[in-house]
């Protein structure tokens, strides 16, 4: 048995300890100067940022923070208000616009890195978090993407859990309690995934330009960055061997 609030899809049967409330009760907590840290790859909530895109002016002054990875995580948090910021650890195209007029703080960190800038942040006013339902026992798992959100759930001020029907219950090696948020809702949504992109014809054509110098047995050493404005993004040494396909 299952009922209505707010437009949010509840279920009886969900821990007495995780109490629900529409989508855009979530909203509450942010003022301008607000910190937020949203999820990155799968463990994104779709559905707070579509409360958001509904009523953009709960984005006004606020900075939103996460490792968020282009070709997954496609939401514009940039886009939903003109005084919005954002702290990035990936370039991506949404960020592109906000690096020219310096709303965008870039970091292009390594993974512990990213860790010890989180750390330095801490305690993050609003952190967001999607799980799936509870289990028999109150625990919530973060489906298939632990993410970062470790680094900055036990400190923060105010807690957000989106319990998304859909996120797949994990043994990972972190969890949320039921009760171990200060507001929670429930929306079946989508979960990001990686989507296939069409290549372009310049694609095609460098490629197979590509292929044409590369034969079975070959190392490939790829090193690359690009730098403007002062800002260096890039990646180190990767290597790799060519073999047969079977």
């Amino acid at each position: 048995m299952g009922r209505q609030i707010g437009g949010v899809q509840s279920f009886l049967h969900m821990s007495a300890s995780l109490r629900l409330s529409p989508s855009a009760a979530a909203l509450d907590p942010l003022r301008p100067g607000t910190t937020v840290f949203v999820p990155g790859m799968s463990g994104e909530s779709l559905a707070f940022f579509e409360a958001l895109a509904r009523d953009p002016e709960r984005a006004d002054g606020v900075t939103f923070v996460g490792v968020h990875f282009p070709g997954v995580n496609r939401c514009d948090y940039l886009g939903l208000h003109p005084s919005v910021r954002q702290r990035a650890y990936f370039m991506s195209p949404a960020l592109r616009d906000g690096l020219s007029t310096g709303r965008v703080d870039l970091l292009p960190l390594d993974y512990p890195g990213i860790v010890r800038d989180l750390g330095r942040l801490c305690p993050i006013d609003v952190a967001v978090a999607q799980v799936s339902p509870p289990d028999e026992h109150g625990m919530c798992s973060l489906g298939v993407s632990q993410d970062f959100l470790p680094s900055v759930w036990n400190s923060a001020k105010f807690r957000i859990v989106h319990v998304n029907p859909r996120l797949p219950h994990t043994r990972g090696s972190f969890a949320v309690h039921a009760s171990d948020c200060d507001a929670a809702f429930e929306s079946d949504s989508p979960i990001p995934t990686l989507q296939d992109e069409i290549p372009d014809a310049a694609a095609l054509h460098h490629a197979a330009l590509v292929a044409s110098l590369i034969e079975d047995g070959d190392t490939i050493i790829l090193k690359a960055h690009a730098e403007k404005d002062g800002v260096r993004i890039g990646f180190g040494e990767c290597k790799g061997k060519i073999i047969p396909a079977e």
